[in-house]
Formats: structure tokens, C-alpha cells, sequence
């Protein structure tokens, strides 16, 4: 920061610095034991222009050699006083008596680190070390500097997804690494204050300090190797943590961490909003609830249903209550993949995993989801529960006889995070593709691949006939994995309750059918249809009004993943697009129609992943609402405003006393625009209430405090009308 042209690299390989901006570079790690970093940072304080390098080395292990039969650990944790010409250690007292500590989770990790230090199994590990170090250290693979706090460092270890272990996820010193305590503590260990003469011996402070949302009961209750994913320490002070998939906060330089990426409508209720970053796996919707609350269901984090007070948290919010999963019991069904509700009961759910916990099971509420029961066990295979997934799809229960349950396995499956956008669903033991029977309300089920469907096809979604259960449609994609010869899908139709299928003709050229839909009202049938890799004109959405009409394109992409018209105009059509590389990967996301197909809208805005939707589904009773599932951040709600104008202002993040700050509603859309902010009077006066972009001065807090204000924008437009927002 004093001197542009010195440059620093911290690389696998060793640390680097360059004096000349980057042309040449010199190998710098005198007072390192390795020279093989595993993280850096730094700390420059302005007033002296002094700069503090730190940088954590890869921990080695060998035997000890005053005790062969347990180990040695050397590495740690090293500051630079003179811009990376030399080291010192800053090691303090951060080692640790294995001796002292009492945690399954910490051993276990332990002697799994030392396994794959040394090349080994577990077991192994356990025989030739079977004494506890009195002193040792875990693998650190980050060190975070205060930006606002000389001398005040963090060291993190990540036992869940490295080879390290603990406890003390998070590791602070206040002094330049003279003493480390424990910062992150979460789970049983540290609520049941385990060890405590000994943390007490270093000066640790006991009990959890750290507040999740719905995660809470599951932290508070187990001991868990969450995982430190990130630490950021921001130029206010404040730390930003990435831990067991949440985001949490500390303003007090980690003396405490509150979760922020959620906003509970009521404290103590469990009704959540998200903030679209919670790095929830969204998997689908149920609509057809027999409630005005829908269902939502997810990977890792179980099954939720809507609530109605999301507005209360911020505009068109939607708010959903845990149902299954970590709020409600250790080791509950996580991963949700299909749910169906009975047609005269909405009480009476259904629900069936594809990983982790009951993998392959269908499960049963009859009191609305509060408790939960398996009733069968139809998917099985003897792979790992936890990285092997195996997809099923569309549960449904018969209207007319809803004992008569149907749900299918796809032999192929769309996965947004591969190159190639799909993959073999299921690991290799599993080969029971297809659609699954029940006739007793799903205590046991019946394989109906060999009555009239292609050999070797994947069925990769089912939809009942709306006004007739005995009419199913199964739409067949293209099966393209490797070792596996490529085989056509296409459309087929059973109009008796699956006993026999036969094929449905659709229009030349569609190499296989993603999905299939039937109209309510009208019962005109759409399928999408497409492939990543595939000839952008073998791609759309196709309409065929009634059983004997033909089909007409309506919609020309080249990877369409879900199409549905609209319960509430069948003039409306929503649908999903995935990436398509022949047309350069571009423009996937929402699209819809108002005008039965003839024209289409793209439908992304504020829409984090518009290329990874697992899901979407119109709403039942509003033809302009609409909502998406997403890989990586949960759930959507799309509003379509009756109107071109659009408010849009970022929040802002201020540190106390900055000299001025803008507001910037230059973002929103519309055509000759308007601007209105206003606020209470107890707010800083703005330089123009009128201006697109008007400042102010922030405020001076005490320390340690913080505080909120609230403006609103309304843009106008005279020919497309406003908006407002918070």
C-alpha cells in the first residue's frame, strides 16, 4: 500500500516478491521452516506507514523423536516486519495438549490427518501413534489480519473439508501471536463447557458464541465439523465468516458471530427470509398444497413451507418454516428431492431424499409435517449415503384413488455444476431406472419399465392428466453419459394408470423431451425440450391443443428445461432455459409468455443464478407471480409489475463518521424518470430529494454501536407509471 510496485505472491511453492510490479519475482522465506504457504495477509497502518506481513505454513508431522510413538507437529503461523525479506514465528501458545481434550470429533479428525499425512489408513495411524501429542498443532490453511486492529490475527483450520482438526476452528491472537484463544465456538463440546480446567489454563473463554438461524438447534446440540469456508475481515473491523454453508457476522472482533444472510419475521417463530446469498441447495415447489402455503424442498436443508408474513421483512418477501431437517431433529431427512400432498388431506405429505440422511425412502406426515415416519424403502443401493445421490422425481398421488402413487428415477439428470450440464443419476450399483408404482399408498411399489417403455430410457419427469389420473404422460430425455451408448427419448402416455404405455408422436427432429405439462383449463399438453451440447433448432417449447391437434412451436432455444401454462390465464407460460453452448451460453433463466407463445419475455432481473434453476413454477391463483428454484441460493419469488418502471437503490454500508455518502437509484428502469426519496425527519438532511443520486453526511455513533436508516425512492415515469422501495 506505501509502494505499488512491491508486489506479493503466496503460492504453494513458496513465498515470492516482486519490486517492479509483477515483471520479475524472488523467492523470499528466510526464518521459514518450508517456504510452502498456505495462506497470507497483511496489516498497514497509515499513520506509521508500517506494514505487517503474516503468512501460515503447511504443518509437517513426523515421529517424535523422544517418543516415536506419537508425533511432532512444525509449521505455524509467521509474521514480516521488513516486507518479506525474513520470518519470525508467531507460534505463542497456540499448540495444543491432545491430552487435555476430550471430543470424539477432535481425535477422530486427528488421527485422520495424521493418515493422510503419512500415507496410510486410520487404523494404521492409530497403531504406530497411539500416544496423544502434549503438544501439537493443526493444519491452518488461512490467516486473516484486522484491518482495524494492530497486532490482532486469525487463524482458521477447516476440519470438515481439509485434513485438520480441532477444536478451535478459529484461532485469534490480540498480542502479535504471543497467546491464541478460541473464537468459533459451536456445538456440545463447548456448550457443555467439555475440558473446561484446561481452556481455563489458556485463558479461553467457555460456552458457544455463535447464533445461527435455523441451523441453531443442530450447532447447539451436536458437535459438528461445520467448516470454516471463508474469513474476511472488512475495512471496518468486522469479520464475515462462511461457516456449515451459513453467513455470519462478528462485530466484536470475534468475541461473538450472529448469522446475517437470513431475517427471522418474529425472533423465536422460525419463519425465515432469505437475503438470495444462504447457499441453500433449492431443489423444487410443490403448488398443489390443499394450502395457500406452498412447499419447498431442498438439498441438505429438508423440506419448508411458505408463510405468509415475508412481506413484513422486505417487499414480495416470502417467508418458509423448516419442516424436516436440522431445526427439528439430529440426522432428519436433509435432502429433499419430490414431495406430494394428498388431494383431500393437506395434512397427509409425502416426501422422498435423494442423499444423506434416508436416501431412497418415502416418508410420511399426517399431521402436516410436525412429525414424519418411512413407509417404504424402494430406492436402495450400498453406496455411501452422504456423496451419492440419486434422484427421484414427481412424486404424485391418483386423484381418483389416492392409495395409487407414481414418482420416477431418471436415468439421466441435469446437474447444473458439470460441463456437460448432466450425469448418470445414482452411483454405479444402482441400475433400477424408471417409473415406480403403488397401489397401496406407497408401502410397496411396483417397476413399470417393462410395460411398454423404451429399454434403457430415462424418464425424467411424469404429469398426471389434471381431469383424469388414469392419463400419465412420461417424458424421455436423451441418455448421452459416457460407457453408456446414446439412446433418443421422446413422449409416451398410459391412459391406464401405467399399466401399459405407448409412444406419443412429437415432432421431428427432438432428440428427447426434459419435461411435460398439462393445462388445467384447456388440457392442451406442452413439452420442453432440448440439450445442452444439442442443435440449437432441436430445442424449445412445443403445444399440441388437444389429442389430435399438431404441434406447434412456440418458444425456440436450444436447452429448455421446464415449460407450464399459467392455473390462473392459460395464456400464460413460464419457462426455464439452461445453458446452451452452440449459441455461445447465452441468455438462460426465466422466460414467459403472456400471449399464449407468440412472444416471449426474459425474466432475470435480480435473479442470482439465472443459469443454474433447478426449478420453476407458476403461481396457482396469480397469473404475474412466479417462482424458481436455484442450485446454490434457494428460493425465488418473481413478481411481474404491472409496469415497465422499476426502483432500484443498493444499501449501503457506512463506517461511522464518513465524511459523505451517495444514495444511487441510477440503476433503476424506466423510461424518463422521475426521483423521489424521502424519510423521517430524524434522518440526514439529503442534498436533493429530487436527484437520482443525492448525498448526504453519515452520522457519528458511539463505538461499537450500530444504526439503520431507512430512505424511500419512488421513480415515476408519465407514460409507465412508479415504484417504490425501502
Amino acid at each position: 500500500p506505501e509502494m505499488s510496485e512491491v508486489v506479493y505472491a503466496v503460492t504453494n511453492l513458496g513465498f515470492y516478491k516482486s519490486i517492479n510490479g509483477g515483471f520479475t519475482w524472488i523467492k523470499s522465506g528466510v526464518g521459514l521452516p518450508w517456504n510452502q504457504p498456505r495462506d497470507g495477509d497483511m496489516f498497514h497502518d497509515p499513520a506509521t506507514k508500517e506494514v505487517t506481513l503474516y503468512l501460515v505454513e503447511q504443518t509437517h508431522f513426523d515421529p517424535d523423536p523422544k517418543n516415536p510413538k506419537t508425533v511432532r507437529a512444525t509449521g505455524g503461523v509467521f509474521q514480516s516486519l521488513d516486507r518479506g525479506e525474513t520470518w519470525l514465528p508467531i507460534i505463542g501458545n497456540l499448540e495444543i495438549d491432545m491430552t487435555q481434550i476430550h471430543q470424539d470429533l477432535a481425535t477422530d479428525a486427528y488421527f485422520r490427518t495424521l493418515a493422510y499425512w503419512f500415507n496410510t489408513s486410520t487404523d494404521d495411524a492409530r497403531l504406530r501413534f497411539p500416544d496423544m501429542p502434549t503438544s501439537t498443532m493443526t493444519v491452518y490453511n488461512r490467516v486473516v489480519a484486522s484491518k482495524t486492529q494492530k497486532g490482532t490475527l486469525f487463524l482458521v483450520c477447516n476440519v470438515k473439508h481439509d485434513f485438520s482438526f480441532g477444536p478451535g476452528e478459529i484461532m485469534r491472537s490480540t498480542d502479535s501471536g504471543a497467546t491464541w484463544i478460541a473464537v468459533a465456538r459451536n456445538g456440545i463440546y463447548w456448550v457443555n463447557e467439555t475440558d473446561k480446567a484446561y481452556w481455563q489454563s489458556r485463558n479461553n473463554p467457555l460456552g458457544m458464541n455463535m447464533k445461527y438461524a435455523h441451523l441453531d438447534f443442530e450447532m447447539r446440540t451436536t458437535d459438528m465439523d461445520a467448516g470454516v469456508r471463508t474469513l474476511v475481515s472488512k475495512p471496518d473491523g468486522d469479520l464475515i465468516l462462511i461457516h456449515e454453508q451459513q453467513t455470519l457476522r462478528s462485530k466484536d472482533h470475534g468475541d461473538s458471530w450472529a448469522q446475517i444472510d437470513d431475517d427471522e419475521t418474529v425472533p423465536g417463530n422460525g419463519h425465515w427470509v432469505g437475503r438470495g446469498g444462504s447457499n441453500l441447495p433449492g431443489v423444487t415447489m410443490l403448488m398443489d398444497t390443499g394450502r395457500p402455503e406452498y412447499l419447498f424442498t431442498s438439498g441438505e436443508h429438508g423440506l419448508w413451507r411458505g408463510t405468509s408474513d415475508g412481506d413484513s421483512v422486505i417487499k414480495y418477501g416470502v417467508a418458509v418454516e423448516q419442516l424436516t431437517g436440522e431445526s427439528k431433529a439430529i440426522y432428519g431427512a436433509t435432502s429433499v428431492c419430490s414431495v406430494a400432498v394428498h388431494p383431500s388431506n393437506p395434512d397427509e405429505i409425502y416426501i422422498q431424499q435423494f442423499r444423506q440422511s434416508f436416501r431412497g425412502e418415502v416418508r410420511k406426515s399426517v399431521d402436516g409435517g410436525v412429525t414424519w415416519t418411512s413407509i417404504s424403502y424402494p430406492i436402495k443401493s450400498q453406496s455411501a449415503l452422504s456423496p451419492n445421490m440419486i434422484l427421484q422425481k414427481d412424486l404424485m398421488l391418483s386423484k381418483s384413488n389416492p392409495a395409487t402413487m407414481f414418482f420416477t428415477v431418471p436415468f439421466t439428470v441435469y446437474v447444473p455444476y458439470t460441463p456437460t450440464l448432466w450425469m448418470r443419476n445414482g452411483p454405479s450399483d444402482f441400475n433400477d431406472f424408471g417409473v415406480y408404482r403403488s397401489k397401496d399408498g406407497g408401502v410397496s411399489w411396483q417397476w413399470l419399465n417393462n410395460s411398454g417403455l423404451a429399454p434403457g430410457c430415462s424418464v425424467a419427469r411424469l404429469e398426471m392428466d389434471p381431469n383424469n389420473s388414469l392419463v400419465i404422460y412420461a417424458a424421455l430425455n436423451v441418455v448421452n453419459i459416457p460407457n453408456v451408448p446414446r439412446s433418443s427419448g421422446g413422449l409416451y402416455r398410459t391412459a391406464d394408470g401405467g399399466d401399459t404405455w405407448h409412444s406419443v408422436a412429437i415432432p421431428f427432429g427432438i432428440a428427447g423431451v426434459n419435461h411435460v405439462s398439462v393445462d388445467r383449463s384447456t388440457g392442451a399438453v406442452y413439452i420442453a425440450a432440448g440439450e445442452a451440447h444439442g442443435n440449437a433448432s432441436a430445442g424449445g417449447v412445443w403445444r399440441r391443443a388437444h389429442q389430435n391437434a399438431p404441434w406447434e412451436k412456440l418458444f425456440f432455444m436450444p436447452y429448455v428445461l421446464e415449460c407450464y401454462p399459467s392455473p390462473a390465464n392459460p395464456n400464460m407460460l413460464v419457462a426455464s432455459v439452461g445453458i446452451g453452448h452452440q449459441i455461445g451460453s447465452l441468455n438462460p433463466g426465466v422466460y414467459y409468455s403472456k400471449d399464449l407463445g407468440v412472444s416471449w419475455t426474459k425474466a432475470n432481473y435480480r435473479l442470482g443464478q439465472p443459469g443454474r434453476i433447478m426449478a420453476i413454477r407458476p403461481d396457482l391463483t396469480d397469473e404475474n407471480v412466479l417462482f424458481v428454484a436455484l442450485f446454490g441460493s434457494g428460493w425465488f419469488k418473481g413478481v411481474i409489475l404491472p409496469t415497465a418502471v422499476r426502483a432500484f437503490a443498493p444499501n449501503l454500508y457506512l463506517r461511522s463518521g464518513h465524511a459523505r455518502a451517495q444514495l444511487d437509484g441510477t440503476a433503476s428502469i424506466g423510461p424518463s424518470l422521475s426521483y423521489m426519496w424521502t424519510g423521517p425527519a430524524s434522518n440526514p438532511t439529503l442534498s436533493s430529494t429530487t436527484d437520482a443520486a443525492p448525498t448526504f453526511t453519515a452520522p457519528t455513533i458511539a463505538a461499537g454501536l450500530e444504526i439503520e436508516l431507512k430512505y424511500n425512492l419512488t421513480v415515476s415515469s408519465p407514460s409507465s407509471g412508479t415504484d417504490t422501495i425501502e
